[in-house]
């Protein structure tokens, strides 16, 4: 097997062979996600950049199809592990918590991450308030969390935000007019919290107009916190991303007509009080384009 891994390392070309050797940081017989290894790639600067054109893409399009057709070996595994070099000041705040898992809030230390492009925090705490200015940070691509999110105010003349294409989950409002046309570039958008929130005075889903800003939206999650925070009213048909997942939503089941409607939604998640009611009449010719839908409902 070493053999034939140093042959097929020795018959790639120059610009793959770093994406190879990067493969060896995972532990032996892990199934690695495609979409995180993209994004690996991309932080350690194995992606160029080009103007016009997503990483992400140009990842998808020319280094993992190319890399595994020349390698032709069909899974690639090591026992190495990935070392990770963590900014002391960020490492020091995790260490001093009484808790790491209970983490609620990110301090102002974070923007001295200046390479940082993806954060992923994990915790048991209900909230999450990152203190830090990610606005003033330039390269961040990827914000997610498992818990409502309240992020910084977004000022004018902040440089950052343009390349971010995942901010998940975040409450309904840290959701101003500023951000979404800082974060025009967002694929993935997670909601978080009171839903209701999202909902302006007459009765208008601000979450609508919202979404015109977002022309590359691929993917909408809304979780409610609660099964009495419910979203009063969905955004207008032409502008939902073809992907959407709705968890305590608590609609009523008349909304569903608007989903099916949807002629470009392809997937479709449903969890928890999603909808409320007594029943859902169906009606023939919904969901044209539907590809995936996954129901777990609480009745």
């Amino acid at each position: 097997m070493d053999d034939l891994i140093r042959r097929s390392y020795d018959n790639l070309r120059h610009m793959y062979k770093s994406c190879f050797l990067y493969l060896g940081v995972f532990p032996e017989v892990l199934e690695i996600q495609v979409s995180k290894l993209f994004q690996l790639w991309i932080v350690e600067g194995f992606i160029p950049q080009i103007e016009k054109a997503g990483m992400e893409e140009i990842a998808e399009q020319s280094k993992a199809e190319n890399l595994f057709h020349e390698c032709d070996m069909g899974t690639v595994s090591s026992s190495s592990h990935r070392l990770f070099c963590i900014n002391s000041q960020f490492a020091n705040y995790i260490s001093n918590q009484q808790l790491a898992q209970n983490v609620n809030i990110l301090p102002q230390k974070i923007p001295s991450l200046l390479n940082l492009q993806t954060l992923v925090v994990h915790t048991t705490s209900p909230t999450l308030d990152i203190q830090a200015d990610i606005w003033a940070m330039t390269k961040p691509r990827h914000l997610h969390t498992n818990t409502s999110t309240t992020v910084p105010k977004c000022l004018e003349q902040s440089p950052g935000g343009e390349n971010l294409q995942t901010l998940s989950t975040v409450s309904p409002e840290s959701l101003t007019k500023d951000v979404f046309k800082r974060a025009k570039n967002l694929k993935k958008l997670g909601i978080c919290g009171k839903l209701n929130n999202l909902v302006e005075g007459n009765g208008e889903s601000s979450l609508s107009d919202s979404l015109c800003e977002l022309d590359s939206l691929e993917n909408l999650k809304l979780y409610g916190d609660d099964v009495n925070s419910k979203l009063l009213t969905l955004p207008q048909a032409h502008k939902f991303p073809p992907r959407l997942s709705l968890h305590n939503t608590s609609l009523d089941w008349n909304y569903m007509s608007i989903l099916g409607n949807l002629g470009n939604l392809d997937v479709l998640t449903l969890k928890d009080y999603a909808f409320k009611g007594d029943y859902w009449k169906t009606k023939r010719g919904g969901f044209p384009s539907l590809k995936v839908s996954s129901l777990e409902l609480r009745i």
